[in-house]
């Protein structure tokens, strides 16, 4: 698979931190451990949430999201691309759940959006037309699917598209 560069912005996860950090890769969860001086909460799970959801963590006054650091401490390598949640769980940082992707692969593995009027990813009401309008993007290009009379139909006709454009990255 290739993998497409990093976001612009994110860093590379210090060699350093491995000292200062204990990953449970069943669980998922990252704490600091007893070399951590001066930090009070030893052993106890990081949890701290940023504005997407993320757990993210502090070292060295700079921000870290805690899936790409406990991709880093498991694997060795530094994340190239992105981490996708297989699950969506934005919190679940188990490494099962954890895989890189690129980021055209991550955006496809995400839910309907919540603004979604259909009830359905990939769906919505074609007012002009009359009908349930199926669409869907793949490698930069938004597909129209077709029209349908049933909201089921599109949706069908979505999923399949999206099982074999998206492969195992594909969120219905």
């Amino acid at each position: 698979m290739q993998i497409e560069t990093r976001r612009q912005g994110v860093k590379d996860i210090p060699e350093e931190l491995r000292s200062h950090l204990e990953y449970n890769p069943l669980t998922g969860t990252l704490s600091w451990n007893s070399s951590s001086t001066g930090r009070t909460s030893v052993n106890t799970p990081l949890v701290a949430t940023n504005s997407n959801g993320y757990i993210v963590l502090r070292f060295n006054r700079v921000s870290y999201l805690a899936h790409r650091v406990a991709w880093y401490l498991h694997t060795g390598r530094q994340p190239v691309g992105d981490i996708d949640h297989r699950n969506q769980i934005k919190t679940d940082n188990a490494i099962t759940n954890l895989r890189e992707a690129t980021i055209s692969q991550n955006r496809h593995n995400i839910p309907k959006y919540s603004n979604n009027t259909s009830g359905y990813k990939g769906v919505n009401w074609n007012k002009p037309v009359g009908k349930w309008q199926a669409r869907i993007m793949a490698n930069g290009v938004n597909r129209n699917l077709g029209h349908f009379d049933d909201v089921e139909e599109a949706y069908a006709a979505y999923c399949n598209a999206a099982k074999e454009l998206h492969k195992n990255f594909y969120c219905i």
